[in-house]
């Protein structure tokens, strides 16, 4: 089964209506918790918002779901944030 709900989050995403965006995201994550792509896409969300707890929090969940990835989503994780900050 598709799950639209990540592609509506990222839609959502696109226009800058965060707080849709993410509850898209987490329905994703609802009907597939093993999603390690709508935790990214929620990160980047987050890390528009400037809440980089929660940046955090969805990238160590998508390196705990995927390990093999870990690496790619902690460097992700570390330019989000660093971006974020310098402006």
């Amino acid at each position: 089964m598709k799950n639209d709900y990540k592609e509506k989050g990222i839609y959502y995403m696109d226009l800058g209506e965060s707080e849709k965006a993410i509850d898209c995201f987490q329905e994703a994550i609802d009907i597939n918790p093993e999603d390690a792509e709508a935790y990214c896409y929620m990160g980047v969300v987050y890390a528009n918002l400037g809440e980089f707890e929660n940046v955090n929090a969805c990238y160590q969940k998508a390196a705990d779901i995927n390990p093999e990835n870990a690496e790619i989503y902690n460097e992700m994780r570390r330019r989000l944030i660093n971006t974020n900050d310098a402006n």
